[in-house]
């Protein structure tokens, strides 16, 4: 039987201060001593994905918390995030992501997370992005994992 746990993960600000956390604390589970495996989406971490399996290391302190240390296994997934503006909405974003095949969810910090799984072509997402932010003006958006194999 696996243990769902809370992973934490290091985040680097930038000159103006963002993110606004200096952690972030990710839903996982455990599958073995030292590895988690990523359920949540990452707002504001790069690197990793839901399905990674990652090492971890427990801090003695408050609450014996799991530190992240590095991607063991990446899965097939990759993660892209929107910051919505103008007349598009978050719920917006998520339509069309969802539309797509994507796992989309609008966060608490006006962020957009899309995890988009392996069954979903890469070049449609990319361009959906792309085509929403360039041509469209509806938002803005980064990779917090790229996919491996699109153009």
């Amino acid at each position: 039987m696996t243990a769902h746990v809370h992973v934490y993960v290091s985040l680097e600000r930038d000159d103006d201060g963002y993110p606004p956390f200096e952690v972030e604390e990710l839903d996982a589970v455990r599958e073995s001593p030292g590895r988690c495996r990523i359920l949540g989406a990452p707002v504001f971490a790069y690197g990793l994905a839901p399905g990674d399996v990652v090492n971890v290391v427990k801090v003695m302190g408050e609450g014996d918390q799991l530190w992240v240390t590095e991607v063991l296994e990446p899965s097939d997934n990759w993660l892209a995030r929107v910051s919505t503006h103008g007349e598009c909405t978050d719920e917006d974003a998520v339509g069309v992501f969802r539309s797509l095949g994507c796992d989309a969810h609008a966060t608490q910090h006006s962020l957009v997370t899309v995890v988009v799984p392996a069954s979903v072509k890469p070049e449609l997402v990319l361009q959906t992005l792309r085509d929403g932010q360039d041509r469209d003006d509806h938002w803005y958006f980064d990779l917090g994992v790229g996919p491996s194999n699109a153009g």
